[in-house]
């Protein structure tokens, strides 16, 4: 953990600047050089069990050795990505540095995408966040991003838990439809969504826990809409990337009590205002991360839109005739909010107190400091422990308080943190 600033908060980590600059530059590249069209193959369709983790869809599937073996292996579903990323040491085991295309099996589905495409992270230690800001509690040896799995329908079901890629048509369609549009390139999926009287090109990324937006854009709303403001500094879902970074710590979690996606009303849409990118050099240079971040789907947007917004319906995506397909399964957690207002910062399998979320009213906890070492949550030791389950202990009814252990400096304490319902 880097050390404390004389001011509020300790300066921008270089584990965390380094993985800003590392997700930028990946961005570019992706934007720049991988074009996904013509250069993935599928055949066969696929209904598979499908893995919530925090909020993350994670499948099982095989790949291909060069001498013709399959091992199986865990993917990481991310739509608001193009490429697939392996582990270098996967990649390594599918030659797919030599120019070997990744042939994968999903069920009775067949894939193979060209070795140009693919990507690959460093292996990371048992403790350290696993592809960038992606860190589920198992291990996990790729991520797809789903236009490339696709190439047919995706079929995404919450309640079911479960995932199908078939050829368009191959199933009856069920929910509200949707237009879409598609990017050929990079297989992302945009939909527009109607706010407060403007219509918002957002994308469709089931692999993102939380919706988040353009910090901006947020903060014109909450001109207008000062009530759409649950908390300043993200928290909760919200709070998944847990970068030592401005771009979370010093966002703003709304709620939208309306947003339209064409014939399709979603109430109570919970959405993060993004931080500064950059801290202050983002008045210069503009929302560094959305600017480039965007350059994948091919037109200015406004955000994506996550699990917290999807896992309320059975979603259908039929790429090549760019519709989509919402069956309503489920309301909006009314609860989603009743949180210990802290923003964490994750470091090698620790947690620590990143922001103290505030309200219209002031800090909503009181006895915590920036910096804080959290050791454990009501008895519960949090090193170690998946992201979801420390967020989850959070959680509770407004008024209950949770007994936070922490370390400061030489000394641990306990603070009785109450939760609040934001």
């Amino acid at each position: 953990m880097s050390a404390m600033s004389e001011n509020a908060g300790w300066p921008l980590s270089v584990a965390a600047a380094t993985l800003l600059a590392l997700s930028l530059t990946a961005c570019a590249m992706v934007a720049n050089v991988v074009d996904m069209e013509g250069r993935i193959a599928a055949d066969g369709s696929a209904n598979v069990p499908m893995i919530l983790d925090g909020d993350q869809i994670l499948f099982e599937l095989e790949a291909q050795r060069p001498d013709g073996s399959w091992r199986s292996g865990l993917a990481l579903l991310n739509m608001g990505q193009s490429p697939p990323v392996l582990k270098q040491s996967l990649y390594d085991e599918l030659a797919i540095g030599v120019g070997r295309p990744l042939r994968l099996r999903i069920g009775e589905r067949s894939i193979a995408i060209a070795a140009g495409v693919v990507r690959s992270e460093p292996d990371r230690p048992k403790g350290e966040r696993q592809f960038a800001s992606f860190f589920p509690s198992r291990r996990v040896d790729m991520v797809l991003q789903s236009g490339a799995l696709a190439r047919g329908e995706l079929v995404i079901d919450y309640t079911a838990r479960r995932l199908a890629f078939t050829a368009p048509g191959a199933a009856p369609h069920e929910g509200v439809p949707v237009p879409l549009r598609i990017d050929r390139h990079t297989g992302l999926a945009l939909v527009d969504a109607m706010i407060d009287g403007k219509s918002h090109a957002f994308v469709i990324d089931a692999g993102s826990p939380y919706s988040w937006m353009r910090g901006a854009l947020a903060s014109q709303w909450l001109e207008r809409h000062p009530d759409w403001l649950r908390g300043h500094g993200a928290f909760g879902p919200a709070n998944y990337n847990m970068l030592d970074l401005p771009f979370e710590k010093d966002g703003d979690v709304l709620r939208i009590p309306q947003i339209a996606l064409g014939p399709l009303v979603m109430k109570d849409v919970g959405l993060m205002g993004s931080g500064p990118s950059l801290g202050p050099a983002d008045g210069l240079i503009g929302e560094a991360f959305w600017n480039v971040w965007q350059e994948q789907a091919g037109e200015r947007v406004a955000g994506w839109l996550g699990n917290n917004v999807l896992r309320r319906y059975r979603l259908t995506i039929d790429y090549p005739n760019a519709m989509s397909y919402w069956r309503k399964d489920a309301e909006p957690d009314v609860r989603e909010f009743d949180r210990v207002g802290v923003t964490l910062v994750y470091e090698r399998g620790d947690y620590f107190i990143g922001g103290i979320v505030a309200r219209a009213s002031g800090a909503s906890v009181d006895g915590l400091e920036i910096g804080d070492l959290l050791i454990a949550i009501d008895g519960d030791p949090t090193h170690g422990a998946p992201r979801e389950r420390v967020l989850t202990a959070l959680r509770g009814a407004p008024g209950e308080r949770k007994i936070l252990r922490v370390a400061r400096g030489s000394a641990e304490l306990n603070v009785a943190a109450e939760v609040s319902a934001f």
